[in-house]
């Protein structure tokens, strides 16, 4: 333990590239856990954004077996490990899991904030609601998700809106999805 104490250590005063894995296994092996959950979720969301989704679900699992079901008051890295396990999941094409973990996300981020969270669970639930049970389905979703993020999270109005407009186009609603796109863009 004192070994992985120490290369911990010497990781974390290392300027540049950091590894958060490899700082996390160390800290894991040291037995300490609440400082790796962190650096897991980072490097769960590397792996996410290069698009390596198998990686990027074993680490997530791996941060869940440590973080355990939230207790009491969820928190914040609970819900961001939520929202990136529904995030691969539909990128795996495990839709109804990621159904349950969009719902699940959605749920926990109404009693966590921030709005963003909510925004994106909403977002993403949608995206999964037209892949299994058609556009006209996700239209509601979509425009709850365009709600809120208009009121709550303005960060999220882009591509909530381009999804939307996405989504009215294809059903033949033009004039209100390049409306929706007018509006957003100003």
């Amino acid at each position: 333990a004192r070994h992985h104490t120490c290369c911990a250590e010497v990781l974390s005063g290392l300027s540049g590239v950091l590894d958060p894995e490899r700082l996390a296994r160390h800290l894991l092996e040291a037995g300490e856990r609440t400082p790796a959950a962190p650096l897991l979720l980072q490097a769960a969301q590397q792996r996410a954004d290069a698009g390596l989704f198998l990686q990027a679900q074993r680490l997530l699992d791996q941060l869940t077996d440590i973080l355990g079901r939230p207790r009491g008051r969820p928190d914040l890295l609970h819900g961001q490990v939520l929202t990136l396990r529904a995030h691969v999941l539909t990128h795996l094409g495990r839709r109804r899991e990621a159904r349950a973990a969009w719902t699940e996300a959605g749920e926990l981020a109404g009693h966590i904030g921030p709005p963003a969270i909510a925004v994106r669970a909403q977002h993403g639930l949608a995206g999964v609601i037209t892949e299994l049970d058609g556009q006209r389905a996700a239209v509601p979703l979509l425009r709850a998700a365009l709600a809120d993020a208009e009121q709550r999270a303005p960060g999220q109005l882009g591509p909530v809106a381009f999804s939307l407009s996405n989504v009215l186009w294809t059903l033949g609603e033009v004039d209100e999805a390049h409306a929706l796109m007018r509006r957003a863009l100003d």
